[in-house]
């Protein structure tokens, strides 16, 4: 079983991150043991649909620790696919691959969140070869940060204790590539929404 002091200490950061992202991050399930999560992600992302993609605003993610927990790599997947180039097809995020033991699952959270709106993506090792191919094409990539919006980005809290707690990042794109993507906002919340209407760089969570 994973050292229940670390267990503890995720479970922590875990929960500082949903409290201070504005409702991108829901905990709906947590296991007494502390080694399975259910969350809700709230930011629009292209869900895949067919031989192309629809918008989606939630996804729900499990996240499962093994017993060799934190040097053996969590388990994570969603309830649907994605069209971005590095989410497998049974919607397994590819950032999984790159766990190290130092890391905490708060941000394996946030770059997660990255990875479904295609953020920086891996072009040439993709999980899906059909969204890699369609990234590479300017005017598809202009479209889609035109549906989705600017991307979201979410900063892990720095301790388990909220010390410097997770802020939420609005990032407007200032030219269409592979490399920097879309995101965003159906269902963020008011502050947010205010944010973005008004070009806010960052929104820093209340003390």
């Amino acid at each position: 079983m994973a050292e229940q002091t670390r267990l503890e200490d995720e479970r922590d950061r875990l929960h500082a991150l949903a409290r201070n992202s504005r409702g991108a991050v829901e905990l709906i399930e947590e296991s007494p043991d502390l080694q399975r999560y259910v969350m809700l992600l709230r930011v629009a992302a292209p869900v895949a649909a067919g031989a192309s993609y629809r918008v989606g605003t939630e996804h729900r993610l499990i996240l499962t620790l093994p017993d060799g927990f934190p040097e053996s790599r969590p388990l994570a997947s969603f309830d649907h696919a994605f069209f971005v180039p590095n989410v497998w097809p049974n919607g397994t995020p590819c950032i999984l691959e790159s766990w190290r033991g130092g890391q905490t699952l708060a941000t394996l959270v946030t770059e997660i969140i990255e990875e479904i709106q295609g953020i920086a993506p891996k072009i040439g090792s993709p999980a899906n070869e059909a969204a890699a191919e369609k990234f590479k094409d300017p005017a598809f990539l202009a479209e889609l940060r035109r549906r989705l919006g600017p991307p979201l980005r979410l900063a892990p809290p720095a301790a388990a204790n909220g010390t410097r707690d997770a802020g939420v990042r609005l990032i407007r794109a200032v030219s269409v590539t592979a490399s920097t993507h879309h995101t965003a906002a159906p269902r963020q919340s008011p502050v947010i929404r205010r944010a973005a209407a008004r070009g806010t760089g960052v929104i820093r969570p209340a003390r």
